[in-house]
């Protein structure tokens, strides 16, 4: 099991580790930054869709592969 799923182990981090990580981060007048990160597709990616029975949907597209990713920073 990961560390992150077990409650034990992540309140270990929290009580230990993490104080650690900050005094260390003081001491040199360091920041603490976090990340998280997200992609959207820019394609069809339609896979069910409500229409007139008989009448195909037409969905039109680009024909690329296209994405574009967000980074998110937080102090």
């Amino acid at each position: 099991m990961s560390d992150h799923l077990d409650a034990a182990k992540r309140l270990a981090w929290l009580a230990e580790k993490w104080p650690a990580i900050l005094r260390a981060a003081q001491r040199c007048q360091g920041l603490i930054l976090f990340e998280d990160e997200a992609s959207f597709a820019q394609w069809g990616s339609l896979s069910y869709t409500w229409a007139r029975r008989g009448h195909q949907p037409e969905v039109p597209t680009s024909g690329k592969r296209k994405g574009y990713r967000s980074i998110y920073r937080s102090l």
